[in-house]
């Protein structure tokens, strides 16, 4: 009985321990590191460290799939805690991964993000114009997809923005007339 009441004991000293190792190391990291993409505009966004101060510098990094790690350097000793990496996203058929940290500090990792999996895509426009017999639907998704174009004299990079030729949407209407319902399909891309 005494052996059963001593290791429960020190079960319970194990698991404060653990606990305050993990708080320990941890506090000085950017804690949730992850994603967030809408209409493929991909920003990287965490949580401060526990203990953390208003002047807390943080450096972000990214990766390409199978590449090496490379340095965001606008998200470099920066106080916010979010960094755009819609650039660093392309191609959006692509894998990327993310890694923050303070000064001196240890690397907080994102999940693997993948910008055509992983991306919101908002709703469409819909404006609608009535007529004497018949109303216009007017169906504007305004989906734009980020990719890189090189110009000027030295070739740098730029983001520009194209209109995404894969959209397609169903528009049901429904008629009702003398008991009868009749429904037309049409799509839009």
């Amino acid at each position: 009985m005494l052996s059963h009441v001593k290791m429960a004991v020190q079960q319970e000293y194990t698991l404060v321990w653990f606990l305050l190792t993990l708080v320990h190391f941890n506090n000085g990291q950017p804690q949730v590191v992850k994603f967030i993409s809408q209409n493929f505009h991909s920003v990287l966004h965490w949580k401060p460290p526990i203990k953390t101060e208003n002047s807390t510098k943080y450096f972000v990094e990214y990766l390409r799939y199978e590449l090496k790690w490379r340095k965001k350097a606008e998200c470099w000793g920066i106080n916010n805690t979010f960094c755009d990496l819609t650039q660093e996203t392309l191609p959006i058929d692509e894998c990327y991964k993310a890694r923050v940290k303070v000064d001196n500090g240890e690397w907080t990792y994102s999940i693997q993000f993948c910008p055509s999996i992983h991306t919101i895509i908002s709703p469409p426009e819909i404006k609608l114009t009535p007529r004497e017999e018949s109303i216009l639907v007017r169906v504007n998704h305004g989906l734009m997809i980020p990719h890189r174009t090189f110009k000027g004299k030295n070739r740098s990079r730029i983001l520009d923005y194209k209109e995404h030729p894969g959209v397609q949407y169903t528009i049901t209407v429904s008629i009702k007339a003398h008991d009868q319902v009749r429904i037309i399909l049409f799509s839009l891309i």
